[in-house]
């Protein structure tokens, strides 16, 4: 999406819940993580300017929320990150 508003409204209307944009991507890459032992407990996430950096983050978050097998489940770059 080329406005940040239109990409936050699409991502919101995809989404069924208490839902809330986690970070916008500009220059940025992002990461989630999920526990693999419970796909539906534990995760993290995180972006940074640097995919490694998102993905570190991502699994370190994980493993503070009680995780006990991390694993990186998705990540994105825009163009620039």
């Amino acid at each position: 999406f080329p406005q940040l508003e239109a990409a936050n409204a699409a991502a919101l209307g995809q989404c069924s819940g208490d839902c809330k944009v986690a970070a916008p991507m500009r220059g940025n890459c992002a990461a989630l993580s999920v526990d693999m032992r419970n796909a539906c407990g534990a995760f993290g996430y995180a972006a940074a300017p640097r995919l490694g950096q998102a993905q570190n983050t991502a699994l370190r978050y994980c493993y503070r929320n009680g995780g006990k097998d991390c694993v990186i489940r998705a990540w994105v770059c825009d163009s620039k990150g």
